[in-house]
């Protein structure tokens, strides 16, 4: 399947108090870990920005494209960012069939387990369900992102939900069939857990920067 990723960077970071995802972080930008980590799954990104936001600087990824979309309105929460994004990617990339979903503020994304998302969904379907368009990866409390979802079915679940004003991206997985990567699977490639963890507060950056060669 031709794969896209869409990375979210348009949220407020009002709990961080400023632009989290320029602060430093192993000597480059903590946005630059989520595109790079993106970079290896999927040859387009799509960045979904806030509507007013500039162009942060991008990192040098030969060979990947990087594209930007813009929420319709500012602070809509994720599912808007999403919707925008996975229709960059669907114009962009017609032939595209699959996207992985991640944060701009995830600076520990295994590229392995990105590809093991994205393999849920080439899977065949179990005996009497259904084919899953989204699947997550099995955590405790339980993980929204990252994601990889089938770009059809879930841009049109997304308008949907954003036209009954609903905007979390929990409520997308409530609409569409949707599977989890057993935790002994995705925690094999990375013993951490860390592709799961993302940077709330100035606390969280402190912590992945101790952890950060």
């Amino acid at each position: 399947m031709s794969v896209v990723a869409v990375v979210l960077a348009g949220g407020a970071a009002a709990r961080f108090g400023g632009d989290k995802l320029a602060m430093d972080l192993g000597g480059r930008p903590l946005l630059h870990h989520a595109l790079e980590a993106c970079a290896a799954v999927a040859p387009t990104i799509v960045l979904a920005l806030a509507p007013d936001a500039s162009v942060p600087p991008l990192p040098p990824l030969p060979e990947r494209r990087i594209l930007v979309a813009r929420d319709p309105a500012a602070y809509r929460g994720p599912l808007a960012g999403l919707s925008a994004g996975l229709d960059v990617a669907a114009a962009a990339v017609p032939d595209a069939e699959t996207a992985v979903l991640v944060g701009g503020d995830m600076p520990a994304l295994v590229p392995a387990v990105l590809g093991t998302l994205i393999d849920g969904l080439a899977s065949p379907a179990t005996p009497g369900t259904p084919r899953p368009d989204a699947v997550t990866l099995d955590a405790e409390p339980p993980a929204t992102l990252p994601m990889a979802v089938r770009i059809e079915a879930a841009a049109d679940a997304a308008h949907a939900l954003l036209d009954a004003d609903r905007r979390s991206l929990r409520a997308l997985l409530d609409r569409l069939p949707s599977t989890r990567i057993d935790a002994v699977i995705w925690r094999a490639l990375d013993s951490d857990g860390r592709t799961i963890s993302d940077i709330d507060t100035r606390g969280d950056l402190a912590a992945a920067r101790d952890r950060t060669p």
